[in-house]
């Protein structure tokens, strides 16, 4: 089931953090088997519609500017360990290497620095580059026991990837992971007699 957001106005979430309401600008990534916080890093935008079509339900850029039209955007999403069939963060790692390497075989993956979590989990970094338009993606990868969540800021140049690097790290490091008991209410489907 692909993860939604749902903005945070949960006050148990954020006693249970002890996270000061007015403070907290995130919400909760929540799918089969995972849901997390994040919060938005200052001067980003956490949008929960933009990326919706693109399977994306919790988008990041600058403000003043837009999901489409930003030269530099993160967004989260997550790898289910048994739906498919990855153990471990570095096989899915190795999963979404080869994933781009089909598509961009002069992509080049390196190891970038890990980040601490709010949770105190340590995210593995990765960046990525070469691909045929020049992108750039710093991916973090936070081991959970049925998923791996995944952060990933992506830049169209070079220097606005540095620019956001530090906002990428601000987001990653205020990843908290919530439950892996997650129940999605189905609305029932309405009789068309």
């Amino acid at each position: 089931m692909p993860a939604r957001i749902l903005l945070m106005v949960v006050c148990f979430g954020l006693l249970a953090f002890e996270v000061p309401a007015a403070a907290f600008k995130g919400g909760i990534v929540h799918g089969e088997q995972h849901a997390f916080l994040i919060e938005a890093p200052p001067g980003w935008v956490l949008d929960n519609q933009s990326g919706v079509s693109q399977g994306l339900n919790a988008v990041f850029y600058p403000k003043g500017s837009s999901w489409s039209e930003a030269s530099a955007v993160m967004y989260a999403s997550m790898a289910g360990k048994k739906k498919e069939g990855l153990n471990t963060v570095q096989e899915v790692i190795d999963h979404d290497l080869a994933k781009f390497k089909r598509g961009n075989p002069k992509i080049t993956m390196t190891k970038g620095r890990p980040i601490k979590t709010a949770d105190g989990k340590t995210a593995q970094v990765c960046l990525f580059r070469g691909d045929q338009w020049g992108n750039q993606e710093a991916v973090a990868y936070i081991n959970e026991k049925n998923v791996v969540a995944i952060l990933v800021l992506s830049s169209r140049s070079q220097s606005d990837f540095q620019k956001s690097l530090p906002a990428f790290e601000k987001l990653v490091a205020s990843y908290r992971f919530y439950t892996d008991k997650v129940q999605i209410q189905q609305k029932p489907k309405e009789d068309k007699d």
